[in-house]
């Protein structure tokens, strides 16, 4: 109904996920968890949500959530290979990893599941292209996100990640060290005018083993490049670079989906 008020017709779909702290007794509070602190290096106790939000010209807003919970096998199986491995035990002398529960789909899962579910309830809305952060810079996000919505799917790499280069394989930072940025304008949301050093690349991604539109960026303020990655390699690098900037808009979304009053009706719909 929102949709058909605002005349919305096309739009780019956008993925994150957040940690959102709650109280420290959480037995009625749904899919709540141990989640790592990022400010303290501690533990907390809170909810996982992955949004996936609609930008368009007209309007932004979140078109699906879902809550997500870490397989707990999984979890107590990572924490006592890790403390195993810190003396040095050898692979083949600790516990074998167990096959995690479809019960408790991945991060990349249940975002692959929204995207599904938006193109199969909004036919009629055109998807320009896909976004998401590095956690989703997985061949099998892409591949399937780009099968589901027919459309570019953005996000970015780490520095460390291999690409091939001359019958070698080098890390991304390694191969724009060789190939520096040059001085581009770009908007940002297609509003703001900023200077960024840009330089691009199809390449071979080893771990996606398959081509990719690789592209170094760097804003003025910033000291070290960031790496976008894009599944269609038929676009200019100036539209990726700029299609990427309306990823921010789900950061100043979560603010508001965060929220006590609108996860606690997202919780209590979560229970049904």
């Amino acid at each position: 109904m929102v949709l058909r008020h605002y005349a919305i017709t096309q739009g780019s779909l956008v993925v994150d996920d957040s940690d959102k702290k709650r109280c420290k007794v959480t037995t009625r509070i749904f899919k709540a968890h141990k989640l790592q602190d990022k400010t303290s290096g501690g533990y907390i106790t809170g909810q996982t949500l992955v949004v996936l939000l609609l930008v368009t010209p007209k309007v932004t807003l979140p078109v699906g959530f879902a809550f997500y919970l870490p397989d707990p096998p999984l979890t107590a199986w990572k924490k006592a290979d890790e403390q195993l491995k810190k003396p040095g035990v050898p692979p083949k002398n600790r516990p074998a990893k167990p096959v995690r529960n479809p019960a408790y789909p991945t991060k990349q899962e249940i975002a692959l599941h929204l995207l599904e579910e938006f193109r199969r309830e909004h036919r009629p809305i055109e998807v320009k292209m896909v976004l998401a952060d590095a956690l989703y810079a997985t061949n099998p996000f892409m591949e399937q996100a780009t099968t589901r919505c027919g459309t570019q799917v953005i996000s970015q790499l780490h520095k460390n990640q291999n690409v091939r280069f001359r019958n070698q394989l080098i890390s991304i930072e390694k191969y724009f060290t060789q190939y520096p940025g040059v001085l581009q304008q770009i908007r940002i949301r297609g509003d703001e005018a900023v200077s960024v050093l840009v330089s691009s690349a199809r390449l071979y991604v080893d771990a996606h083993h398959q081509k990719r539109f690789v592209i170094a960026l760097k804003y003025a303020q910033e000291t070290d490049y960031r790496y976008i990655v894009a599944s269609d390699l038929s676009w200019r690098t100036l539209d990726i670079v700029q299609g990427y900037t309306l990823r921010w808009l789900v950061e100043i979304s979560q603010l508001h989906y965060g929220s006590r009053e609108s996860l606690s009706l997202a919780a209590a719909c979560g229970n049904h």
